[in-house]
């Protein structure tokens, strides 16, 4: 009977052990995939010995590029030699 009681008492304690390891394995999935961020790939537009900024086809083009070459962030130049890139009546239609 003695005997009877270990085999049990180990099969309990292995399929406890399991159990846990499981849950562990699991929780620790469920974190990975939480905690990941989104990559930022960005690239700067400017007007110095581009052509990009200067017209609306250009640009186009250029986003297309961009948008093909996986990038999801852009940073135009909008101030630049002390003077805003646009006109202030054009920059004051852009602002809600």
């Amino acid at each position: 009977m003695f005997k009877l009681f270990r085999i049990k008492r180990g099969l309990i304690l292995l399929v406890s052990s399991l159990i846990i390891t499981i849950l562990v394995i699991l929780g620790r999935s469920k974190i990975s995939t939480a905690t990941q961020t989104h990559e930022v790939r960005g690239v700067w537009l400017t007007n110095v010995d581009s052509q990009v900024l200067f017209s609306s086809q250009n640009l186009k083009n250029a986003l297309s590029r961009l948008n093909k070459l996986n990038f999801n962030t852009i940073y135009p130049t909008v101030w630049n030699g002390g003077y805003t890139r646009m006109a202030l009546r054009k920059a004051i239609s852009y602002i809600p």
